[in-house]
């Protein structure tokens, strides 16, 4: 079972990974011996879909235990039914994480160390933004990118322009902010390296007084 035995903790918040080295039909045969109904997964016709959903599930029960159901809101933020626990979910090419954090709502993104995100940089990055950074350098246009998408999965609000409404202020470090409802919230964003392929960022919200920064 390729469950990433360390795990990656930040003060409340605890990464958990899963490497998929099974095929799909172990994946289900190891959903079966934990309980886990697949009927709805199987018949999906993405092979490597349904194995991120049903590594999903194997990731979910081994953090919660078995039995524990999986939901997702409105708006598609994923949820533990009858649990207070805010979780987000990755995944990317064979690894698969999920976040867990008992204070408040995180975000998490994973993202496969490729050249597509120098081809799309213009989609997500502001033109302060561009200005700044190279468009040959994969490693700072991914953190850009990882940490949009963390922080807009923490933010939790539909209609966000990923290249104007997330962005780095220039006078902070590691902190981007989110425009939601008019308001600005600050979000501390953290990086992590795994198998020298992957870029794990994820997006808690600010602290200050005991209360999430928004200003």
């Amino acid at each position: 079972m390729p469950l990433v035995p360390e795990t990656i903790n930040i003060n409340d918040t605890s990464i958990y990974l899963w490497e998929i080295e099974e095929t799909k039909d172990e994946l289900i045969s190891l959903c079966h011996d934990s309980g886990i109904d697949t009927t709805e997964i199987e018949n999906i016709k993405s092979y490597s879909r349904a194995c991120e959903k049903l590594s999903t599930l194997l990731l979910i029960n081994h953090i919660f235990g078995k039995g524990t159901e999986l939901y997702h809101t409105e708006i598609g933020a994923p949820r533990i039914k009858d649990s207070d626990t805010f979780i987000s979910i990755s995944h990317s090419s064979y690894l698969v994480g999920i976040a867990v954090s008992n204070l408040y709502q995180i975000g998490l993104d994973i993202e496969h160390k490729a050249d597509q995100v120098l081809r799309v940089r213009d989609k997500f990055l502001n033109d302060t933004e561009l200005a700044i950074t190279l468009p040959n350098d994969k490693v700072i246009n991914l953190y850009y990118w990882t940490a949009k998408e963390a922080v807009y999965k923490a933010v939790e609000a539909n209609g966000i322009d990923f290249r104007n409404d997330i962005y780095k202020p220039i006078s902070y470090t590691n902190t981007f902010v989110a425009i939601k409802d008019k308001k600005k919230h600050h979000f501390k964003i953290r990086h992590y390296k795994y198998d020298s392929s992957f870029m794990i960022t994820i997006a808690t919200p600010k602290i200050k007084n005991n209360k999430k920064t928004s200003i």
